[in-house]
């Protein structure tokens, strides 16, 4: 099942200035030729790829790392193009990284990683923007893979600040 799809064709309903919305499409033609050639106009994170980032099930340490970087790689440019903007990914950035600060295993702290989930619901509803929505149910889906161990947590952490400087390597504001 997948936690996130993307079809190129979507591009006509989330952008709506047609000088902006051909240069995403140009941009995410590219990229998702490269991503996927058997498919090149569609990209979905299935939910098992998005778990095995996160806690390594079924995959080794480097296994996992080399998809969260290509998840993020993808992601990233999506979420720029779809009009994410860095300071959205920033607020809930920030968070986690107040979290890695104090340390995931103190209670207070679990209780605000789970929290994030009402947040990003707020924030998708706030925003009304098919990037938010996207980042919102990766998010989601992340955050429930920790569960309650802390390596699991840091490969959030990771797999979030690659989205982000993704997002920002691909000119996202």
């Amino acid at each position: 099942m997948p936690v996130f799809s993307f079809q190129l064709s979507q591009l006509e309903k989330i952008i709506s200035n047609p000088k902006d919305r051909d240069k995403e499409r140009q941009f995410l033609e590219r990229k998702l030729k490269e991503w996927n050639p058997k498919s090149p106009t569609k990209i979905e994170l299935e939910a098992a790829v998005l778990l095995t980032i996160i806690t390594t099930q079924n995959s080794t340490e480097e296994g996992s790392a080399q998809l969260l970087v290509q998840w993020a790689d993808r992601l990233g440019a999506i979420f720029k193009s779809t009009g994410l903007t860095s300071s959205q990914i920033r607020n809930f950035f920030s968070e986690i990284r107040t979290i890695q600060q104090y340390g995931f295993e103190d209670v207070k702290m679990k209780r605000r990683f789970i929290l994030l989930i009402p947040k990003l619901e707020y924030a998708a509803a706030r925003a009304k923007k098919f990037g938010m929505d996207g980042f919102r149910d990766v998010l989601t889906e992340g955050i429930r893979n920790v569960e309650n161990s802390s390596s699991n947590f840091d490969r959030f952490a990771q797999f979030f600040e690659a989205i982000l400087a993704y997002h920002k390597a691909y000119g996202g504001n």
